[in-house]
């Protein structure tokens, strides 16, 4: 009975590691695909002297910001390392995420103030709608988490009370997140690609791209809501 729990654990972590290794690969897949993107098929990246260009870093951030999260949240399912240092890389990764989602809507705000002939309004359309919220969420994550998790003013009990919320808050941040990035390249599509109905190699590219992101939060999902798949340490 004891060698079949250990055979069966055994089976569990080689289906962890698996799923993991496919979420690494479709994340960092999306990553080289939106920069292949902005380089190839859009005026490029820059700053404030070229807005079109500096839009560009919008969603090359938020995208990574997205597998930051995900890779971040996974930790605590593949981490080998001792809690302390686990948690230590999880607040790291999840800092990195905030401060990427900052600057990439600076990025969005600014160049869109600064666009010639005319400004671009700001927060009308239902994907900004959705980013700020999902921004929020992110920042209260972060801030609850450090001040529960990693300040020393906090029972045991009371972290145990609250980690079941974190936890909800941590999915439901992977499920907003996609939905926001999902939105603003359909957004970014029908409002710039003259022909996307015709599907051209662009279009196919941003597809591809909400596609791809897509399917690392929902692995990334699948790993952190199964009890099963867990290196014990």
């Amino acid at each position: 009975m004891k060698s079949y729990a250990v055979s069966r654990n055994k089976r569990s972590i080689g289906v962890l590691y698996s799923l993991f290794s496919l979420a690494v690969i479709t994340g960092l897949a999306s990553i080289v695909a939106v920069v292949y993107w902005r380089l190839t098929y859009t005026s490029g990246l820059a700053w404030r002297n070229d807005p079109g260009a500096q839009f560009g870093w919008h969603p090359i951030l938020m995208i990574s910001s997205i597998v930051t999260v995900g890779l971040s949240v996974s930790l605590y399912r593949v981490s080998v390392f001792s809690r302390k240092i686990t948690k230590s890389l999880h607040a790291s990764a999840m800092f990195l995420a905030l401060v990427m989602c900052g600057i990439g809507l600076w990025a969005a705000i600014d160049s869109h103030n600064h666009a010639k002939p005319n400004q671009i309004p700001n927060f009308f359309s239902i994907h900004s709608w959705i980013g700020l919220i999902t921004l929020g969420i992110l920042l209260l994550q972060f801030l609850f988490g450090m001040a529960m998790f990693l300040m020393p003013c906090w029972s045991s009990g009371q972290r145990a009370a609250y980690l079941s919320t974190h936890k909800y808050f941590g999915v439901l941040l992977l499920s907003a997140v996609v939905v926001a990035a999902v939105s603003g390249l359909n957004e970014e599509a029908v409002l710039n690609v003259s022909n996307y109905s015709s599907l051209p190699e662009v279009g196919i590219l941003m597809n591809t791209i909400g596609i791809l992101i897509s399917t690392f939060s929902a692995l990334v999902i699948f790993l952190v809501t199964q009890s099963k798949f867990k290196v014990y340490y």
